[in-house]
């Protein structure tokens, strides 16, 4: 998860980040152990975590795309936008 080493610099607990998500604790540690966040989730991380939540929505919808040549070509120009 990309953006788990950003949660874990803030200070936030398991408990505290789900509490202001919205989730149950399960929930996010099943995201973690799958290594995939749903959009919905993912942007509410980051609006907590102070960052941009329509890119993580983005780029979680992409990572939970089934493998194709679209969601390849998807996730080059994603990480060419946030190189930029």
């Amino acid at each position: 998860m990309k953006a788990e080493s950003q949660w874990i610099s803030s200070g936030k607990s398991y408990a505290e980040l789900c509490k202001e998500i919205g989730i149950d604790r399960t929930a996010l540690c099943k995201a973690k152990e799958a290594d995939r966040l749903s959009p919905v989730i993912a942007g509410r991380l980051a609006q907590i975590l102070g960052d941009d939540a329509i890119k993580w929505i983005a780029i979680a919808a992409v990572e939970n795309a089934k493998n194709s040549k679209a969601r390849t070509m998807l996730e080059k120009h994603l990480q060419a936008l946030s190189k930029g």
